[in-house]
């Protein structure tokens, strides 16, 4: 289809409604390699040398994307994925020096985006047992959550606090959840490295609705390495920015 989309010049197009959909039958040949089938799509984003953003794809680079911002790149996909019959999620590849705050400021410029995405910007990572990926995901607001982890840097230091909604009689754990009031007046237990996380999430067995609260110098390196623990006892993590807090 694609070629003999190219031999057809605009000139023959008897109206903007066809120049329209033929740029957009373009688009969704270029990127349909990503994922040949329809259903669940993760597209990625990679940064370059300078920080800067943009859409990786296994085939020659798109020329209706090409030099795009990132936003403007992921929405141009985004308004083709019906052709393609993807639901479509954005992924962030970042390096592991890459400061957390570059993908805040990242998931921020995706905001206008949201409504046509299936999740937040999202960051999938394996759990040690190599049986399930976690998907870490950066909502633009405080979501929904029964355990807070505080990674805050201190001279230099990457400390741990972590506070967990403590459980109701006849409630599910579920359902109770951290008041905004509670998350803005946090006191958690400070541990030491992610063998006490560890030990303090296996204190409690219940279903973890976890938000990481992370300060923005914080590498994504160093966030695996102390979080390990609960990416590998939970199957999705929010994280936000201190900004975000409610």
């Amino acid at each position: 289809l694609q070629p003999h989309l190219l031999e057809i010049v605009d000139e023959q197009l008897v109206n903007d409604r066809a120049r329209n959909l033929k740029a957009e039958l373009l688009l969704a040949g270029c990127v349909q390699p990503l994922s040949p089938r329809p259903g669940p799509v993760f597209l990625p984003l990679l940064p370059d040398a300078t920080g800067a953003w943009s859409v990786s794809l296994p085939a020659a680079a798109c020329e209706a994307i090409a030099g795009l911002e990132v936003a403007a790149q992921v929405d141009r996909i985004a308004s083709i994925r019906r052709h393609l019959g993807w639901d479509l999620t954005v992924e962030a590849r970042p390096a592991s020096a890459t400061p957390l705050g570059e993908v805040f400021t990242l998931a921020k410029s995706l905001a206008p985006q949201q409504a046509q995405l299936a999740a937040p910007l999202t960051w999938r990572q394996p759990q040690s047992s190599g049986l399930a990926t976690n998907h870490l995901q950066f909502p633009i607001e405080f979501p929904a959550a029964n355990v807070v982890i505080r990674l805050r840097v201190i001279a230099g230091e990457t400390s741990i606090e972590a506070v967990r909604k403590p459980a109701q009689p006849n409630r599910p754990s579920w359902l109770n959840l951290l008041s905004a009031d509670e998350v803005r007046d946090l006191q958690g237990t400070k541990l030491a490295d992610s063998s006490a996380l560890k030990a303090w999430l296996a204190a409690d067995a219940s279903t973890l609705q976890p938000v990481a609260v992370v300060d923005e110098s914080v590498a994504c390196s160093e966030f695996l390495r102390l979080l390990q623990p609960l990416i590998d006892a939970s199957l999705r993590i929010s994280i936000i920015a201190p900004q975000a807090l409610p």
